[in-house]
């Protein structure tokens, strides 16, 4: 779809190549048109995951292509945690959200889902950041859903 955009632009901005205003007009209109594309993609690539309001999924000793990583601090998000499972090969997306319940400290905390292309390059990144220490005191704890 993206690329007959771009042929047709490439046609107009040929077919109008001595009017030099109108391939601009033109080309600002697709680029408004692209970010709407863009727009209307994200929520699709969120349908496939859960909200605060969903009961967590229960963690699984069978492999899966989706982790839960629980034990989280508060500034986790979608891009911190996607930084560190994106040194594994596989890697899809992240969904963060709070937590139902505190940690053991009784503080917030927040939970979340990781995606990967199969089960055993999810395994892979499992075994490599079970335990791993995000911030002093929050051992980030992870399993198969």
């Amino acid at each position: 779809n993206a690329s007959g955009l771009l042929t047709q632009k490439r046609q107009r901005d040929d077919e109008n190549a001595d009017g030099e205003r109108n391939a601009k007009r033109e080309k600002s209109e697709d680029d408004e048109e692209e970010m709407e594309i863009d727009d209307e993609d994200e929520p699709a690539q969120s349908s496939n995951t859960f909200s605060s309001t969903t009961v967590v999924p229960s963690a699984s000793q069978q492999p899966s292509t989706r982790l839960l990583c629980t034990n989280l601090p508060q500034e986790v998000t979608d891009d911190v945690l996607a930084v560190l499972f994106q040194q594994y090969q596989g890697f899809q997306a992240t969904q963060v959200t709070w937590s139902p319940t505190p940690n053991a400290d009784g503080a917030r905390m927040k939970l979340a889902q990781v995606s990967f292309e199969t089960s055993e390059l999810a395994s892979v990144a499992k075994t490599a950041l079970d335990g791993f220490t995000l911030k002093k005191g929050w051992i980030m704890g992870v399993a198969f859903i």
